[in-house]
């Protein structure tokens, strides 16, 4: 799930209010086998999630390193107060990038000592806290800030799975087309097609 805030936050939608850090959590919650690490690929667009990108992402949100004009700006954690680490108190991560010249892709990698969740906790599995300390409304000059920050902007995992004791791979299972948005108060993110939720098993028929 990905929300606003924090872990045990429903707020799917934020908005520019001026400078600060604006931190964003992805957490899940499921887990009844032993875990030794996860990964997560997050997507961020300025296009509707169900088409091709056609609008290129504003230089508020190119938190990528090294060419992006945020390229310093943006905190992972694996802790957010509202939820515990899935990980615990030993975890590793990595993160990396990819720019597309339009979308922009997070992936983000943890490892840790194997460990048993409990099924029936949420857990985060990474805070990401953007820091829009240089971002302004409208077009800027990057020498001097970060423009674009009124812009629509959707968030949607493009993938996320956990590794068992042996490092074998498995899905993490979540609402396909389902994320987060910033500015998008005509929800244009996921306005296009109408999507019901749905048990997964129904939904994994339609890409069958």
């Amino acid at each position: 799930m990905l929300s606003w805030g924090s872990c045990d936050s429903d707020q799917l939608e934020a908005s520019f209010t001026g400078p600060g850090v604006y931190r964003q959590v992805i957490s899940a919650v499921g887990f009844d086998a032993p875990v030794h690490g996860y990964s997560v690929r997050l997507r961020l667009t300025a296009s509707n999630v169900y088409d091709w990108p056609t609008l290129v992402l504003p230089d508020a949100w190119r938190f990528d390193r090294p060419s992006g004009c945020q390229s310093e700006q943006l905190t992972v954690r694996t802790l957010d107060a509202a939820c515990p680490s899935l990980g615990g108190d030993e975890v590793s991560f990595a993160v990396s990038y990819s720019f597309d010249g339009f979308d922009l892709e997070i992936w983000l990698l943890a490892g840790f000592p194997v460990l048993q969740p409990d099924p029936d906790t949420r857990y985060t599995l990474f805070a990401l806290d953007f820091d829009h300390a240089r971002s302004a409304p409208g077009p800027q000059d990057p020498a001097e800030a970060c423009g674009g920050a009124d812009e629509r902007v959707c968030f949607v995992l493009r993938g996320a799975r956990w590794n068992d004791p042996t490092m074998q791979s498995h899905p993490i299972l979540f609402e396909p087309f389902f994320g987060a948005s910033w500015e998008d108060g005509s929800d244009a993110c996921f306005g296009d097609l109408a999507v019901q939720p749905s048990h997964w098993t129904a939904a994994k028929k339609l890409y069958r």
